[in-house]
C-alpha cells in the first residue's frame, strides 16, 4: 500500500511539474491566447517598472473578450475616438498597444503585440512604433491545442 501510494505521489508530481496550458481564441479566461499574449507584454512592463498603471489598448474584434485588469495594470479598450480624445485629454501623447491578430508562419503560430506612441497632430492621429513583442504558440497534437512556446521583444 505505501508503495502504490508512492508511486502515486510521484506520478502526480511529475504530471504537474510538466503540464502545459493550452489557449484558445474564444474563452474570456486566462486560456485566452489574445489574454495571454497581452499578459506577457504586462510582465515585461511590470518588470521594467512602467510607472503608467492604465494600459490603453486599441479597441478591435477580440478585445472584447479580455479583462479590464492584469497584473498590476488597468486596461481602457479605446476605439478611434477615445484615443483621440485620452490623447487630448493627457497633454499631447499616449502609449496605445494594438494587438495583432492570430497569424501562422512555418507551423508557428504568433500574436503581435505593438507599443506605439500615439500623437494627434494636425487633425491626423500618428502612431510611432518602435518596437513589440512577438508571442508565439506551437500546437500539441497530445493536447490538441496552442501551447505557449516564448516570447519575444525587439525595438527598433
Amino acid at each position: 500500500m505505501k508503495k502504490f501510494i508512492l508511486v502515486f505521489v510521484i506520478s502526480f508530481s511529475i504530471n504537474i511539474g510538466f503540464s502545459q496550458s493550452t489557449f484558445n481564441t474564444e474563452s474570456k479566461d486566462s486560456t485566452n491566447i489574445y489574454f495571454h499574449s497581452l499578459k506577457k507584454m504586462c510582465e515585461l512592463f511590470d518588470a521594467n517598472s512602467v510607472n503608467n498603471q492604465i494600459l490603453y489598448v486599441e479597441e478591435n474584434l477580440f478585445t472584447d473578450k479580455l479583462p479590464d485588469n492584469i497584473l498590476n495594470f488597468q486596461i481602457k479598450y479605446l476605439n478611434e475616438y477615445e484615443i483621440i480624445k485620452t490623447i487630448k485629454d493627457k497633454g499631447g501623447d499616449i502609449m496605445l498597444i494594438r494587438i495583432v491578430s492570430l497569424r501562422i508562419r512555418n507551423g508557428v503560430f504568433f500574436i503581435n503585440i505593438i507599443p506605439f506612441q500615439a500623437i494627434y497632430n494636425k487633425g491626423n492621429l500618428e502612431l510611432v512604433n518602435s518596437g513589440g513583442m512577438k508571442v508565439e504558440y506551437l500546437f500539441s497534437q497530445e493536447l490538441n491545442g496552442l501551447v505557449f512556446e516564448k516570447a519575444n521583444f525587439s525595438g527598433i
